[in-house]
């Protein structure tokens, strides 16, 4: 996560804002872009996400059925790694994704190629 992290503050996420992590699981993201300078925020259906005390803009939500805590909130990016692909209604996720970014906001949503290993 932090190579990766660091390639995206420097090639996409060009200035320091708000970056909101759709399906964060453990936050490993959320505290990389933190560490990065970002305000960074994060959304997931597992409660084991609320036992991060470190973490204070971490909530609960069900992405599947557009649930957004931060709906009252606009962020500068959105960011989502292997999450689309396990849920039933993805249109769900990009509607989330429009709805809170900025005028100008980038979105990254990042899904497995299953062919890519069978390339190489």
């Amino acid at each position: 996560p932090s190579l990766f992290s660091k390639f995206l503050s420097k090639r996409y996420f060009l200035t320091k804002g708000k970056i909101l992590d759709l399906g964060c699981g453990n936050a490993e993201y959320v505290r990389q872009f933190s560490n990065l300078g970002y305000k960074s925020y994060g959304l997931d259906i597992s409660p084991n996400i609320l036992q991060n005390d470190d973490l204070q803009n971490v909530e609960l939500a069900d992405l599947e059925n557009g649930e957004n805590p931060f709906s009252e909130e606009k962020f500068d990016y959105v960011f989502s790694k292997s999450v689309i692909e396990h849920m039933n209604n993805p249109m769900s996720l990009l509607k989330i994704s429009h709805d809170c970014l900025r005028d100008q906001g980038t979105a990254i949503i990042l899904t497995p190629s299953h062919t890519y290993h069978t390339l190489y």
